[in-house]
């Protein structure tokens, strides 16, 4: 009621007490993302948890009101889908927030759910980040070892789709102390990452139109460590592709396995050529301090949810 007697608001940042913005322009560059992902929301470490053995899914699954509601109120051609993010720290575009708001649940969802699974289904656009992509997005730009680096992405995720795939999703989750390790680490690099695009960004004349440049060792070694140190790779291919692959058996395992590994090689070589197209708008120094700005705060971004996820663990 509040926001309905204020129409002048456009944009929403829902927040929790013990978040503290640490920079004075954050309004701004939330914005700035939600534009450049082309979204009515953005959510932290935003993932699609159906089929998988997420706490909040698991309890919501119990509920024989839930699925029901969400094929009630879905415009989309998959219902099952269930996202989740990272508390209900969140940016949105007035529409979507207002429509979220007022849709009426069945039963009580938890906000982490509710918030990005709603608004998905309502027919928005609902988005997530992750260091890996804009990392090959930046290196498209430059037009420097754009083959090899798309190369291993991709093969890296296919080999990670297999292993989930092939049961080690299941394997895994069960050793906290394994995952938790990996989370404290990722954090660490990509923290260290987002200095220097943050100092990166400082120093507009170091940032021409063909960028610095990197020798083809210094790129595999930084894309293999945005690959393999990286928690939300191990999240996004061996736990939930895996998890979710388990509804399958034989052929059709396999072949869920197979259109995983398609849609990744599709997606990194779109993402690494595709970036050239967007070239003529590099020409200008300002527009590699915006990108460096961008990807700053995607790895600071992710770094400090994965902070947080390990204080909680």
């Amino acid at each position: 009621e509040w926001l309905r007697a204020r129409p002048g608001y456009q944009l929403i940042h829902l927040s929790e007490f013990d978040c503290i913005p640490l920079c004075p322009d954050l309004f701004a560059r939330l914005e700035a993302r939600l534009a450049n992902e082309g979204a009515d929301v953005l959510g932290c470490h935003l993932e699609r948890v159906d089929g998988t053995n997420h706490p909040h899914f698991l309890y919501h699954s119990g509920d024989e009101r839930f699925a029901p509601f969400l094929q009630e109120i879905s415009s989309r051609s998959d219902r099952r889908v269930v996202l989740a993010m990272l508390g209900c720290v969140s940016f949105w575009k007035r529409e979507a927030f207002t429509a979220v708001a007022d849709a009426e649940e069945s039963a009580p969802i938890y906000l982490e759910i509710a918030l990005p699974t709603l608004a998905h289904h309502l027919g928005f656009r609902v988005r997530d980040f992750g260091a890996q992509n804009a990392f090959i997005l930046k290196q498209g730009l430059l037009r420097q070892h754009v083959f090899i680096l798309c190369l291993i992405c991709a093969s890296a995720d296919a080999a990670l789709i297999a292993a989930g795939v092939g049961g080690l999703g299941t394997m895994v989750s069960s050793h906290p102390s394994l995952v938790t390790a990996v989370t404290l680490f990722g954090a660490l690099f990509l923290a260290a990452y987002s200095f220097i695009a943050f100092r990166r960004a400082l120093h507009a004349s170091s940032m021409g139109v063909s960028g610095e440049d990197t020798s083809l060792r210094q790129a595999i070694a930084a894309c293999l460590a945005f690959t393999f140190l990286n928690p939300h790779v191990y999240l996004d291919t061996v736990l939930l592709l895996g998890g979710l692959s388990s509804r399958y058996e034989g052929d059709l395992r396999l072949s869920y396995g197979a259109g995983a590994v398609i849609a990744s090689f599709v997606w990194f070589f779109g993402l690494g050529y595709g970036a050239r197209l967007l070239l003529p708008l590099f020409q200008k120094p300002v527009a590699w301090r915006l990108l460096d700005t961008i990807i700053g705060v995607v790895m600071a971004l992710i770094a400090l949810s994965l902070t947080v996820q390990f204080m909680r663990s």
